[in-house]
């Protein structure tokens, strides 16, 4: 799917969820914009192994240190 088309999905599911329309459709906004991070092709990938328990905290930075 392009940028464009996971981009609408996540305004339009926003939106909706907002307004009251349905639960699922902060889950749906939530996917999309999911879809859209992963496929940006500035970001790396890591992947981890849990054993059952474990938990993970995922927190996102722009990469500067000095935190600005």
């Amino acid at each position: 799917m392009g940028g464009w088309l996971l981009g609408r999905l996540v305004k339009a599911g926003w939106s909706r969820g907002v307004s009251g329309e349905h639960w699922a459709w902060f889950a749906i906004a939530l996917f999309a914009y999911l879809l859209r991070r992963a496929s940006r092709p500035e970001g790396g990938s890591t992947t981890i192994s849990l054993r059952r328990g474990e938990t993970v905290v995922v927190t996102g930075s722009t990469g500067d240190p000095s935190g600005g």
